[in-house]
Order: C-alpha cells, then structure tokens, then sequence
C-alpha cells in the first residue's frame, strides 16, 4: 500500500522474512502515503504437516509501522505468528497509527502470537492505533526505547490508542487466558500525552510482573493527556472461572501521573499492585500537583461470585499525592492494603495542596448471598488527612477495617500533620442485609487532630477502636 490498495497474504504455513530497513530505520510499512490502504493477512497452519509449522511474518530489522501516513491492518488468525526484532532510532519497534490523519489496526485472533522483540511499542503515536487480542492470543514486548518504556498506548498529543485484551480459549487440549505481557525492563503508560485505553475483559490477562521501572504502570501522564484501564468480568469457559486480571509486580502504579487518569475493576476484576517506586510507595491515585486520579472497584460477577478487587501489595497507598485522588468501593467491591511505608498503610491527602477521597459503599445482593464493600488496611496505620486534606465517607452498609499501627500505636489519624484536614463520616444500615456501615480500629488508638484538624461523624453507623478513642488539638 505505497500509494494505493496493497495486500499480503501469508497462508499455510508460509513464511516472509524482512531482513532489509530504510534511511529511517523501518523495516516495514503497511499503509505508506496518505490516500493509501494495505492488509497483511498471516493465518493459518497446513494440518498435513507433521509438524504443524505456524504461518509467520518476521521483521528482523528495523521498525514496523502500521498506518504510516495512510490506514493499514495486519491480522493475525489461526495459529499465525509474528516476530519483530528490530527498531527504529528513535527505539520504537512497532507503531501502530503513525501520522495524525493515519490508523494503524493490529488484530490477533485464535492461537496467535505476537513478539515485539526490540524497541517500544506504540498504539497511536500520533494518529488512531487499535491494538486487539482476543481467544487465546498472546503478546509478548520484550524492548524498550532509551526511557525505559516499553508499552505507549496514545502517544502524541492528538493520538488515540486502544488496546484490549479477552477471551480464554481452549489451546492444546488446555485453557490457556488471551494475554499480555511485558517480559523484561521497560514501563507502561497509558495516556502519555495523548488519549489511551486498556480493557482487560471477559477472563483476558496482563502480566507487568518484570518491570523495572520506579513507575511500572501510569496512567495519564502529562498534563493534557488522558488514560483509562478497565479490568472487568469472569469468563466462564466449560464450567471453569477465570477472571480478568492485571498483574504488575515491578515499579508504583499511578492512576493520574501529571494528567487524568482512570481505574475501573468491576464485575469480578482483579487489580493486582505489588511493585513499589523509589520512595517506597505502591500505589498512588492523583500524583502530581494538576493531575486528578479516580479509582472505582465495584460490583460482583454473579455466576462465579467473584468479587471486584484490588490489592496493593507491596508498600503504601496514596490518595492524593500532590493532586486530586478519589477511590470509590461500592456494590460489593473489595480493596486491601497489605504493606505500609514508614509505618502508615494508606494516606489520604499527602501533600498541602492535595485531597484524597475514599467511598466505600452498599451491600452486593447476589442470589441471596450478601457483600459487603470494603477496604482493610492490614498493615500500617490509615491516615485522612496527612498534609492536605482527607475525606473518608463510610455508608449504607459500607466497612473499612484497620488492622494495624504506626510505630506509635496508632491505628488510625484524622488530621495528621499541622495545615491538614481529615473528615470522616460514617452513615446509614443497608436495610436488605441488615447490615450497618462500620469503622473499626482494631489495633492501636484512633486519634483525631493528630496535629491538624480532624472531624468524626456517625449518623446511625458504628466506629470500634481496640484501645483507646482519644482526641488532640
């Protein structure tokens, strides 16, 4: 597709190698100038093949660019495969939607493999990248450019980039999850300066669990930029339950870093944190000082009863870094702090320009079955309000459990440093489950106006502390 309508089909065990880059360093185009449109098509296996060789696309140098100036697509179907092992000099291996008028669409369907062997990789760079992996597929980016990234989704200022992952199918006589994974090195961010979106749906998997960066995932990162993760729904495949899931083992995850960032987890999806940045936190929510963050862990798949959930694993919680943070637990949905920094759990609101917000909300009515929402801090002391301002609001049925202290005892602050205001309000009886809405301090003291302002509200709630309820000026 230089100029007009270009197509490739490799088929039944068929093989293209590209071993030869241009002055620019890209290996392959799909897509070149403006008016232009080219499929590559890599499908397919020939089954009286003994040895069932995979029809395969190989780049061995230089970059690959998907919609360059005009729109390309490259399908991969039915056990096709494709390896790149090269990039460009600006360390980019693949792009997907080049230029801002062009769209880049990279599809992997049943049995199919995807390698990005060098270099990051780019949905949307300028343009409209759409990058879809469904029934089994899997991609592995083992690169990363000279910053240490290795996946952008909406790169450049006007750029949209997509990217969903779902599915489970049967592979080999074994279930095997749709998945993505990063295999070595490199960040990933959604939303760099552009618009990006990540959906892991229906049983799909993204595995972060090697990164290396301070901050392994960030969503929303420069001012403008906008980034959205949704990890939703159980797959039932053959009576088998298998959750969506993201995984990320290696540097903070940042939901809102200079920009606005968004976390959905719903339905029975899972959310697993257990990286930290170099200070020592896992997970931050509102980053920076005009960034705004939001977080929503809701509801419970009904087939599975799985319910939503986020854990952070490996160091603090924050909610409002130096920004606006806001974490909403409802229907159901279950967040749990297992580690602490410097003795605290989760804070909310850290800076003095800062406000953190936590909801936690309703009873999930599931065939009968009742679940509660609710956010356990077990490790660490639970701080509303630490520089900035803090608001915790407990409700219809709602319940936050504090299960450990800081190294004075403490279990839980209201207005923590001097300048800070922590508000906290617990209220309402989901009526259904006759269920009250709870705080419960069960190890260390609870104070209010540590060194702030504090304020505790109960309208027709319950707040237990397992020593002693003091309060400060």
């Amino acid at each position: 597709g230089y100029n007009g309508t270009g197509t490739l089909t490799v088929a039944n065990s068929g093989y293209v190698d590209a071993r030869g880059t241009d002055y620019g360093g890209v290996g392959l185009y799909i897509g070149y100038n403006a008016n232009s449109t080219a499929n590559v098509t890599v499908t397919g296996y020939d089954p009286s093949d003994p040895d069932n060789i995979y029809s395969e696309l190989n780049v061995d140098r230089g970059a690959t660019v998907v919609g360059y100036l005009g729109n390309g697509t490259l399908t991969v179907a039915n056990g096709g495969a494709v390896g790149l092992g090269g990039s460009d000099e600006s360390g980019f291996g693949l792009y997907l939607g080049y230029d801002a008028n062009s769209t880049g669409n990279l599809s992997l369907g049943y049995w199919t493999w995807l390698g990005v062997n060098d270099g990051a990789t780019v949905v949307g760079y300028n343009g409209t990248g759409i990058l879809t992996a469904s029934n089994g597929a899997e991609i592995g980016m083992g690169g990363s450019d000279e910053s240490g990234v290795s996946l952008y989704i909406g790169y450049g200022a006007n750029s949209t980039g997509t990217v969903t992952v779902s599915d489970v199918a049967n592979i080999d006589a074994a279930d095997s999850q749709t998945q993505l994974s990063i295999n070595e090195g490199g960040a990933a961010i959604v939303g760099y300066d552009g618009s990006g979106s990540l959906t892991v749906a229906n049983g799909g998997n993204v595995d972060l669990s090697t990164l290396s960066a301070s901050f392994g995932l960030s969503l929303g990162y420069d001012a403008n930029a906008t980034g959205n993760v949704t990890v939703a729904d159980v797959a039932d495949f053959n009576g088998t339950y298998y959750q969506s899931e993201l995984d990320l083992s290696g540097g903070a995850l940042v939901v809102g870093y200079n920009g606005t960032g968004n976390l959905v987890i719903s339905n029975g999806g899972f959310v697993y944190a257990d990286g930290f940045d170099g200070d020592g936190y896992g997970m931050y929510i509102g980053y920076d000082a005009n960034s705004t963050g939001t977080a929503t862990v809701t509801g419970v798949e009904p087939n599975s009863e799985d319910i939503s959930k986020l854990i952070v694993n490996e160091n603090a919680l924050i909610v409002g870094g130096a920004g606006n943070g806001t974490l909403a637990i409802s229907n159901g949905g279950d967040v749990e702090v297992d580690a602490s920094s410097n003795g605290i759990g989760a804070y909310l609101g850290y800076n003095a320009n800062a406000t953190g917000n936590i909801t936690v909300a309703d009873v999930a009515n599931v065939s009968g079955d009742y679940f509660i929402s609710e956010l356990d801090i077990n490790s660490g002391a639970l701080v509303v309000g630490y520089n900035g301002a803090g608001n915790l609001v407990i409700s219809n049925g709602g319940y936050v459990y504090a299960d450990d202290s800081d190294s004075n005892d403490i279990g839980m602050h209201v207005g923590y440093n001097a300048g800070s205001t922590g508000n906290v309000t617990v209220t309402g009886f989901e009526l259904n489950s006759e269920t009250p809405s709870k705080l419960e301090v069960d190890y260390g003291t609870l104070i209010v106006g540590t060194g702030g302002n504090g304020t505790l509200t109960v309208v027709n709630g319950t707040v237990t502390s397992a020593l002693l309820f003091a309060m400060q000026s």
